[in-house]
């Protein structure tokens, strides 16, 4: 049947007044464009909050099981990837009690005992000290502002109205003759304090301690509490336990994240502090959508023909949205699309013929729309044959049957030569990956060649390398976890930064080990439970604030005239730190402690600021 499109916009005679058209015209085409806005911008309402948290015993987190010490914190995308938080040298000694994070990316941190920090800074329980990236500074001095020795400050919030919002470990009278329990909040303004929400107002018992606290303003906070309970909601109560995150608004207590769901290894932990960082697009879609929605009830409210027209703007919706289901392999914005449809039906574009491998041969930007899943193990995802390549997998993922499980580690099928996402040749260069996630291929996940750079990615299960790349390369903020070889590897002159790499069969972090491959540079990686070495860097190496923990091997190996500084080295079956080169390495302010031997005798200059064993005592 023949649709006559004229409809859409006939008025019919006598219907309404002419002065009715207009606002009808407008709901139909907010209403349109509401709904292209939300077309577009839905990927981005999927996004998760990302949480940082600490544990009051270490324990492991996410999927790749990422061993978190009480001395750490870690950053939950609430997805399974989790990355520590780069906070300096912190003495194993300490727990971390509470974190916030400032809006110049400083770090905020309070500890459960005096410690003392890289420079010589001694911090006690009550202080809240800030990292900057490179060195500590006291920004609340306890003693200074009147704070009792010994009470500790135990939750730490930077104030939505200025300052910061703090909670204490007991009742405390502080200057001001303000009087608080260990279950209020307490603002510091910078010189004063005042009462920023009294617990028991607000349902609290006196059994309670707060020990975690964000601010999110408006009189809205997140609560972690050290024992569990129950609190008022807006309709009867809520109970929680230690390791959950309570919101508490006008209305009363809602779960905001259940600690144990999310993982179920926070059962065995109280969650000691933490902050909510917000993904913008979901606040985005919704604030412009919400306009879209109070500018079509005002101006439908201005005629009687208003129902008619909402009417036909709604089938207008309905075209459009159809219209837009049937995408075309090029987006709008210009970018080349790839689906299993396109990939398994007739080829995505041009170059490109049906059947596994997607093939790209041409420079540009290319987005996942699907998740593609290969036959077997024998099949590459995507192959590309040029450079200067962006694919942007966009939250989705490449998916082969491979399963690698077990210590040791075991992959079936054992074999296979299909990877992921991979170049022709290593010329193949300026090929960058982002966003998505490789799993179960039977080969490499990621391999590619000069000038790559491979962004956050979750790369596991893949029966060799994770991820591979060549000269002058990059890896950042990716998570890669049981791959049957190396985690991670990389040529001459890469940067390896922000990654967590666990449980992988071979080194965790591998440098192409060559003398003549200088200038490599690794920091703020976690890596944990590798079955051979943790880090296997090349001479003239930098190696800075990498955490190394429970490795086979040795946790960190570099090569001549290299720079070891500010890692974290425990319970490594081999060596701590060790030099497999044949001219000496420098290292400075790092901890080595529990690993078969902390630190290898020769070929090590010691700079200072080095911590063996629990002592300063080091060759």
């Amino acid at each position: 049947m023949a649709i006559d499109p004229s409809w859409l916009f006939r008025i019919p005679s006598g219907s309404i007044r002419r002065t009715t058209v207009r606002p009808v015209w407008s709901a139909a085409l907010l209403l349109v464009a509401a709904s292209a806005l939300s077309f577009v911008m839905a990927p981005f309402a999927k996004a998760q909050s990302v949480i940082s948290v600490s544990p009051d015993v270490t324990i492991p987190l996410g999927a790749g099981n990422l061993m978190t010490a009480d001395h750490a914190v870690a950053a939950d995308n609430q997805l399974g990837i989790i990355v520590l938080q780069n906070l300096g040298a912190i003495p194993e000694s300490a727990d971390v009690i509470g974190y916030a994070e400032g809006s110049s990316g400083s770090k905020l941190l309070s500890f459960d005992t005096t410690v003392v920090l890289t420079g010589g800074l001694l911090v006690r329980p009550g202080d809240v000290v800030a990292w900057n990236g490179s060195s500590y500074s006291i920004v609340f001095d306890a003693t200074l502002e009147g704070l009792p020795r010994g009470v500790q400050t135990d939750a730490i919030a930077i104030a939505s109205n200025g300052g910061l919002l703090l909670s204490f470990d007991t009742d405390v009278s502080l200057p001001g003759s303000l009087h608080v329990a260990d279950e209020d909040l307490v603002r510091w303004n910078g010189s004063a304090f005042s009462l920023a929400l009294d617990g028991s107002s607000v349902g609290m018992s006196r059994a309670l301690d707060v020990d975690a606290v964000d601010d999110l303003g408006g009189s809205v906070f997140l609560v972690s509490f050290d024992s569990g309970g129950t609190l008022p909601a807006s309709a009867g109560s809520v109970a929680f336990a230690d390791e959950d995150v309570l919101r508490h608004t006008s209305g009363g207590w809602s779960l905001e994240r259940d600690g144990s769901a999310a993982d179920a290894d926070w059962g065995a932990a109280d969650l000691d502090a933490m902050q909510m960082v917000p993904e913008p697009g979901r606040a985005l879609m919704l604030a412009v959508g919400g306009l879209f929605l109070a500018a079509i009830g005002v101006r439908l409210g201005r005629g009687r023909g208003a129902a008619a027209g909402l009417v036909r703007a709604s089938v207008l919706v309905a075209i459009l949205s159809a219209a837009l289901a049937a995408s075309p392999s090029r987006a709008s914005d210009g970018v080349l699309e790839i689906n299993q449809s396109c990939a398994v039906n007739g080829g995505c574009f041009v170059g490109d013929s049906a059947g596994f491998p997607v093939t790209i041969t041409a420079s540009g930007s290319y987005r996942l729309s699907t998740n593609l899943n290969v036959p077997n193990e024998n099949t590459d995802g995507i192959v590309v044959s040029t450079s200067h390549v962006r694919i942007d997998l966009d939250g989705f993922a490449i998916i082969g049957p491979v399963v690698c499980s077990g210590a040791p580690l075991a992959c079936l099928p054992a074999t296979g030569t299909g990877s992921g996402i991979q170049r022709v040749v290593v010329s193949n260069a300026a090929i960058r990956v982002e966003n998505g996630s490789i799993r179960g291929m039977g080969n490499n996940g990621v391999l590619l060649g000069e000038q790559a750079d491979v962004i956050d990615l979750r790369v596991g299960s893949n029966g060799n390398v994770g991820i591979e790349v060549h000269n002058d390369s990059s890896v950042s903020g990716s998570v890669v976890f049981q791959n049957g070889g190396n985690g991670v590897s990389l040529g001459r002159g890469a940067v390896v930064t922000d990654n967590a790499v666990s449980r992988n069969g071979g080194h965790g972090i591998l440098f192409n080990s060559s003398s003549s491959n200088p200038g490599l540079v690794a920091s703020g990686n976690s890596i944990y439970q590798n079955e051979a070495w943790g880090l296997l860097a090349a001479g003239g190496s930098t190696i800075t604030g990498n955490t190394a923990y429970g490795n086979g091997g040795n946790g960190i190996s570099a090569g001549n005239g290299s720079m070891v500084n500010g890692n974290t080295m425990v319970s490594n079956t081999d060596r701590g730190l060790s030099n497999n080169g044949t001219s000496a390495i420098a290292y400075t302010d790092n901890t080595m402690t529990g690993n078969g031997q902390n630190v290898l005798a020769t070929g090590l200059i010691n700079m200072g600021g080095n911590s063996c064993g629990g002592t300063t005592t080091c060759p």
